[in-house]
């Protein structure tokens, strides 16, 4: 898609309207601050530190999604209360909270799956996808995540690929009757963690050599530098 095109989309899901000046989307040229390219193009050997510096001396974000299936409930509390982290009391509070259809055996089997794990804490990061976030454009990119709903570490539970058993089955029937595929849209803020971010100059050097907007990287961040934009159901 052309800087054009990514923004439509964007307007088209309402989205849009919600970003600020400050935030980066990696494959639409025009959301680079003008100051990030001048630094680039000096060709000065800092100028990876200098780009890091200017991305936090301003304040800048960049914008990402994360594909999931959630319920009403859980959109309703990521657009209030944030997202969550995939700690173990986390994933079995978000058990709890399924709607009262889903029967309470069900409940107790999910919840006895994740304390079985075999580690007390998953992590505090939120992983997502910044660039290319014309979701529609590479469905099949992230389909897994919104296919099954609880996240990898539930759905890993009644999912095998096929060869689940009926009682599994079942399972994913239930939990999926009362979900939905979503995109989490949702800005990192800078910090002065430099460990944290991606090489601005290899993506400028994609960008400007190839085109901006195929420009897409995985980050793995803190949740506290996780702010969410909006959650759009597919």
């Amino acid at each position: 898609m052309s800087d054009f095109s990514s923004i439509n989309y964007l307007k088209e899901k309402g989205i849009w309207h919600k970003f600020t000046k400050n935030d980066i989307i990696l494959n639409i040229k025009k959301t680079w601050p003008k100051g990030i390219l001048d630094i680039y193009s000096d060709n000065a050997p800092d100028k990876e530190y200098r780009i890091c510096q200017y991305i936090y001396e301003h304040a800048c974000c960049l914008v990402g999604i994360q594909c999931t299936r959630l319920t009403d409930y859980e959109i309703n509390d990521i657009i209030i209360n944030g997202i969550k982290s995939g700690c173990k009391n986390e994933l079995k509070e978000k058990i709890r909270n399924l709607p009262d259809v889903i029967p309470n055996i069900v409940k107790k089997e999910l919840i006895s799956h994740i304390e079985s794990l075999n580690r007390t804490v998953i992590n505090n990061l939120v992983y997502c996808s910044c660039g290319h976030i014309d979701f529609d454009d590479s469905l099949k990119d992230d389909e897994i995540f919104t296919q099954n709903w609880g996240g990898e570490s539930i759905y890993n539970y009644y999912d095998h690929n096929g060869t689940e058993t009926n009682h599994e089955k079942d399972i994913a029937i239930m939990l999926n009757s009362i979900s939905y595929p979503c995109i989490i849209y949702i800005r990192v803020k800078s910090h002065n963690d430099m460990l944290y971010y991606p090489d601005f100059t290899r993506l400028l050097d994609n960008g400007m050599k190839n085109r901006f907007e195929n420009l897409r990287i995985e980050m793995c961040v803190e949740r506290q530098y996780i702010e969410v934009i909006n959650v759009i159901k597919l």
